[in-house]
């Protein structure tokens, strides 16, 4: 057998002999401990970590959240805004149409009030003329006549 496998007796120590064991063996066997240990050691370390990212992440996310609804709500108020402005113009539209036609028969009746006065003028112009021209002729007789006379 080999020298290593087999060992000697060794020899009784006395009370009096000092034995000194090297360093690197050590007495105790190591101790094992469970794995739950070890994984509470290892998110204790690990978590907060992990931990850092997910909170600005879940800011980022609550900003952006915040400024989204914001927008929808401008966006409600927008819509409500344009579907007030479109009913108003279908009332203005609705009322235009309305007035298209007394308008068109004033301007009608306009437009024959203007040819009325414009025939009232020529007439009058012409009945003008004739009286300047009929009071010229007796005031021509008139001098004639105390002329002659």
């Amino acid at each position: 057998m080999d020298n290593h496998s087999q060992r000697a007796d060794p020899e009784p120590l006395s009370n009096n002999q000092d034995v000194s064991i090297p360093s690197f063996v050590d007495e105790r066997p190591p101790r094992s401990y469970p794995a739950t240990v070890h994984v509470a050691v290892l998110c204790a370390f690990v978590l907060p970590i992990a931990m850092v990212p997910y909170i600005a992440a879940r800011r980022h996310t609550t900003k952006v959240a915040r400024t989204v609804k914001g927008l929808n709500d401008e966006l409600q108020q927008l819509r409500n805004e344009l579907n007030a402005a479109a009913s108003r113009q279908k009332e203005l539209q609705s009322e235009l149409r309305n007035l298209k036609i007394p308008i068109a028969d004033a301007s009608k009746h306009l437009r024959e009030l203007r040819e009325q006065v414009i025939r009232w003028e020529t007439h009058s112009a012409g009945v003008e003329q004739a009286m300047q021209a009929d009071l010229r002729r007796l005031l021509d007789e008139v001098q004639h006549s105390r002329y002659f006379s």
